[in-house]
């Protein structure tokens, strides 16, 4: 413990900054991923295979609603926010809130609509399934509270409040979530667990903007002067970013159940979503990296930056592992907890946790590059990692169905993250190793 001790007392004072924060993310963070396995766990049972299905098709499809009314704010709120927060100029990190939420409002509005009058031609046609009609009108009026509770969670990481913007993104749905879910659920079924998150995201935004008022409660009342063409300058490449990324998580469920049966979504889903856990130290980190990455860059200390990256790197890698392990040697111990019947997925667990072990392994890249500027790199990076999901779930999902999806989710996210590695070697560090001494 001692040399421990010591080691952390030698660290640059930017890392043990991110290591202060981090572990404060990150038990957040395991707070969240308790929660939302548990929400996961409560809906497979409760569902079954078919039933989570059609109600994970829901979720993704306001997903992409949130997604796109977002319009790429989110992350370039973290950005300004952040760095007009170091400099002192508290009437802009107004400006930029206003705008961005005021952008937000106008578009998840018109989506919400859409989705609300098109849910039962979405279902019939596309999906061919009827039952997902009722459950998708229903969710289809989360996509206001849903998309400007998460503007609101990185406006707070913008301003280094963790705490505020972990509970905000990832722990107070989910908790609603658990309590709210069983008694909808016995009422109504997959459409009482979508009005169960329509009721979470309303409370979510609701604590979001409380806790957003609270932090920037010694700021300036007047915001100061924002130009729009600045914020689209930045939000539209990761707009762009966004929405390809949105169809390399996306996708494959989206084609399981174009291609496939609800079934399929649901024991796939049950797969990918515990895969995550392996990642969730990454996501944990990000928290608290993203600001720091944007506050070491405006100040050019790219040698600071560059430590900071490496040492969080080794460190997730090592914290990571254990989790990796478990799901490789023991994936049907975890998977039988959403019931028997997920069993099957135990291979589906095994590819996607792999994946997910290369997203911790390369670092906080994607936030490394989004936060230095580098954003039209990030952009053509998911473009091609965005081809390359669409081209292999056709491919694959089809003729294996779940299978194929869980190939072809590993391989896109693995790949991404290798091409975010080295694209920031070069335009940030002139291609020196970020994980290696």
């Amino acid at each position: 413990m001692k040399v421990l001790s010591l080691q952390f007392t030698q660290m640059d004072g930017h890392l043990r900054e991110l290591l202060r924060g981090a572990s404060t993310a990150a038990s957040l963070k395991f707070l969240a991923a308790l929660a939302a396995f548990g929400l996961n766990l409560l809906i497979a049972r409760m569902l079954g295979p078919e039933g989570s299905g059609i109600y994970y098709l829901a979720f993704t499809l306001v997903t992409i609603a949130a997604v796109i009314a977002r319009f790429g704010l989110d992350n370039t709120l973290i950005r300004f926010i952040a760095a007009a927060e170091s400099a002192g100029r508290y009437a802009r990190v107004q400006g930029v809130y206003r705008l961005g939420f005021k952008l937000t409002v106008v578009i998840s509005l018109v989506l919400a609509g859409v989705m609300f009058a098109s849910a039962h031609w979405i279902a019939t046609v596309v999906f061919n399934e009827a039952a997902l009609s009722l459950p998708l009108q229903v969710m289809s009026l989360a996509v206001p509270p849903f998309a400007l509770f998460v503007i609101h969670a990185q406006a707070l990481q913008g301003m280094k409040r963790i705490r505020d913007a972990i509970a905000t993104l990832s722990v107070i749905a989910p908790a609603l979530m658990i309590l709210l879910s069983p008694l909808l659920i016995i009422q109504f079924g997959v459409a009482g667990a979508s009005a169960a998150y329509v009721m979470a995201a309303v409370v979510t935004l609701g604590f979001g903007v409380w806790r957003w008022r609270i932090s920037t409660n010694h700021h300036p009342q007047e915001a100061g002067r924002f130009s729009i063409e600045e914020l689209f300058s930045s939000s539209v490449p990761l707009f762009w970013v966004a929405i390809m990324n949105l169809i390399v998580a996306w996708m494959p469920t989206l084609m399981l159940g174009v291609f496939s049966t609800t079934y399929e979504v649901g024991l796939f889903n049950a797969a990918n979503r515990t895969a995550m856990l392996v990642s969730f130290v990454l996501v944990a980190v990000n928290s608290i990296a993203a600001p720091k990455f944007a506050e070491l860059h405006q100040q050019g200390d790219l040698a600071a930056l560059r430590n900071v990256v490496k040492s969080s790197t080794r460190l997730m890698i090592l914290a990571a592992s254990p989790a990796l392990m478990m799901f490789l040697f023991f994936p049907g111990a975890f998977l039988h907890l959403f019931g028997s019947k997920f069993e099957a997925a135990g291979n589906f667990l095994r590819i996607m946790a792999c994946g997910q072990f290369v997203n911790v392994a390369t670092g906080s890249v994607g936030y490394l590059l989004m936060m230095t500027g580098n954003e039209r790199a990030l952009r053509r990076i998911t473009i091609v990692s965005a081809s390359g999901a669409i081209v292999l779930c056709l491919i694959l999902i089809p003729v294996y169905g779940a299978l194929g999806a869980s190939i072809a989710t590993a391989f896109v996210v693995a790949t991404q993250n290798i091409l975010y590695y080295f694209s920031a070697r070069k335009l940030v560090f002139s291609s020196e190793p970020l994980i290696s001494k």
